[in-house]
């Protein structure tokens, strides 16, 4: 880790772990299980750690540079961060603002860069405040919107939020179908609303498979990492470099 980090001036974090099989072995449902939940708690409690050894490196090899952490449990992981190592400068990102009003233009049937919006929140739940397009207040067309049954079903969890609440979520339907106590109540709520259970689970590769293909390159361009330089296989499921130091 410390080669990476020496005359760095930015680190991106990002990544990936699984939480479903021992919840739904006890009956929970969750769709992404990587921000609050059980799946979340869980998530945290493997992930912090590591952010903080992350952090300890940083201090040591470049102190000066910018955190930009990418991965959930976000407020978990950055209320971490910021408690442990406040003198680290950190920010925790999300691309849900832009890719929600994009899909909001899609839904209303205008180009996204006609769309000006605003919104408010925290991260992973945020509200549209303002939605305009030419001057005019774009939120009756995407009240329009829900009541078209092909539009609607693109979106069902956050059109039934934004029925009840009257603004739009920034957070798409697979999220908030687990953050908020509502669609996995019941077999026929997720029918109803379209709620992908273990989505998560159908997006991303096997461990074992990420392993495979990270073997497969190491093998192939083996002389151009650095000398000392090494991998894990898939004995663990997982990949990492260390250096001898």
């Amino acid at each position: 880790m410390k080669i990476a980090f020496i005359g760095a001036g930015s680190v991106v974090f990002t990544k990936n772990l699984l939480d479903f099989e021992i919840p739904k072995k006890y009956g929970l449902k969750q769709t992404l299980a990587d921000s609050m939940g059980i799946g979340g708690i869980f998530r945290g409690l493997r992930t912090i750690p590591f952010v903080l050894d992350l952090a300890g490196e940083m201090k040591e090899q470049c102190p000066g540079a910018l955190l930009l952490n990418y991965t959930n449990p976000m407020g978990i992981l950055m209320e971490a961060l910021y408690t442990a190592h406040p003198e680290i400068n950190s920010v925790g990102l999300c691309h849900s603002v832009p890719y929600t009003a994009r899909e909001i233009a899609s839904y209303i049937g205008v180009d996204y860069g006609d769309l000006l919006y605003e919104c408010a929140g925290i991260n992973h739940i945020a509200w549209m405040t303002r939605l305009e397009v030419d001057g005019e207040d774009a939120y009756p067309h995407l009240f329009a919107a829900l009541e078209d049954p092909d539009v609607f079903a693109r979106d069902r969890v956050r059109f039934e939020l934004m029925r009840r609440l009257g603004y739009f979520v920034t957070e798409s339907s697979e999220h908030n179908a687990e953050y908020t106590p509502y669609f996995l109540r019941d077999d026929a709520l997720i029918t109803q609303f379209d709620v992908p259970v273990d989505e998560y689970v159908r997006r991303v590769l096997s461990l074992d498979e990420i392993a495979a293909m990270v073997d497969e390159l190491i093998q192939a361009h083996g002389d151009s990492l650095p000398e000392g330089v090494r991998t894990s296989g898939a004995e663990t499921g997982r990949s990492h470099y260390t250096s001898p130091s």
